[in-house]
């Protein structure tokens, strides 16, 4: 696991959960309450079954896109 965890507070939208996971090329992002404790984990997958086919694969596309850093 990567020392720096990169998360996202429960009243996050959908919209600041995809441009966190695309921005960090993360497939999966902790949710995290107002004391700072996990509640949850919100996966690609998760963004799939609710958004539209074409924010999917612009998610898919930059997590997995090179950008010369080295992998996590």
């Amino acid at each position: 696991m990567t020392s720096s965890v990169v998360t996202v507070r429960a009243d996050a939208s959908i919209d600041e959960v995809v441009a966190i996971m695309e921005d960090h090329q993360i497939r999966r992002v902790p949710v995290v309450d107002d004391g700072g404790c996990c509640a949850g984990i919100i996966s690609q997958a998760d963004i799939a079954a609710v958004e539209p086919p074409n924010t999917t694969a612009a998610l898919l596309w930059e997590v997995s896109r090179d950008t010369g850093r080295p992998s996590r």
